[in-house]
């Protein structure tokens, strides 16, 4: 799957649904969920950004971001989910340890 062909479908789902929650429920089936980083509160804002992978070959990584406005106590109001394509990245640290001699 390429990126225009995933915007596409989130784009399709909040246009016949209303846009709502996209996550893996929402995703074909070839794709799967790397990691999701949970919802974050700000206050009336709240923001999630979650992984996947398209597992057909390339395979494809994708970040999807969700956000929405309101209150645990009242309906939330979603945004329109953001899309882009990722790759890992793998870094490595160095850390200087000071010990007594």
């Amino acid at each position: 799957m390429t990126l225009d062909e995933l915007k596409y479908l989130v784009k399709e789902a909040c246009d016949s649904y209303g846009c709502g929650y996209i996550g893996i429920d929402n995703l074909p089936e070839q794709m799967s969920e790397v990691e999701d980083d949970g919802w974050t509160d700000d206050g009336k804002y709240s923001h999630t950004s979650a992984i996947y992978k398209d597992d057909q070959d390339p395979p494809n990584h994708f970040q999807i971001n969700n956000s929405r406005s309101g209150s645990y106590f009242s309906d939330y109001d979603y945004g329109m989910p953001e899309v882009y394509q990722v790759k890992p990245v793998v870094k490595t640290v160095t850390v200087v340890e000071w010990k007594l001699v």
